[in-house]
């Protein structure tokens, strides 16, 4: 009995140990510190640049979110020198709880400052066809049972 005893202790011991322990990574995680390797890995995914001036912010709970502030991304190839899109201010964030039972509950999404540049070159190719080719359309997404949108707030934007 003490032994059962002994390791029920240890178990949820080890167990608090973990959850304190991730707990303390989230709290901690700056995501400022990793720019290079988001600004990297969007140029690998879609060979367009990716520029973060401002910072960027990151909610746990009970709203998985993230807000940035000051984002550029790069026009395809070919289509001139001006950026595909730039923020001056964006947010995202979707209740924690209902993404585990596949429900979206999306909180109002904004965008403030934004300019997207949508063209078309003579071949009829446009500068987002690369964004939504094939590749990502054969991705399993992640399967949807409801979404519930609180609104869209659009500020400035051209």
């Amino acid at each position: 009995m003490k032994t059962l005893i002994k390791l029920i202790f240890w178990t949820l011991s080890l167990c608090l140990i973990l959850i304190i322990a991730v707990a303390v990574a989230i709290v901690t995680l700056d995501p400022n510190d990793h720019k290079d390797w988001i600004v990297e890995k969007v140029k690998e995914k879609t060979g367009r640049d990716l520029v973060l001036n401002g910072a960027i912010k990151l909610t746990w709970y009970p709203w998985l979110g993230l807000e940035v502030n000051d984002l550029t991304l790069g026009n395809a190839e070919g289509f001139g020198k001006e950026p595909f899109f730039h923020t001056d201010f964006a947010k995202f964030r979707v209740k924690l709880i209902p993404l585990f039972h596949k429900q979206y509950l999306v909180d109002t999404i904004q965008f403030h400052g934004t300019v997207i540049n949508l063209a078309k070159n003579k071949t009829g190719v446009t500068n987002w066809s690369d964004l939504t080719g094939e590749k990502q359309q054969e991705q399993q997404a992640f399967p949807l049972t409801s979404m519930i949108l609180g609104g869209v707030d659009i500020k400035d934007a051209r």
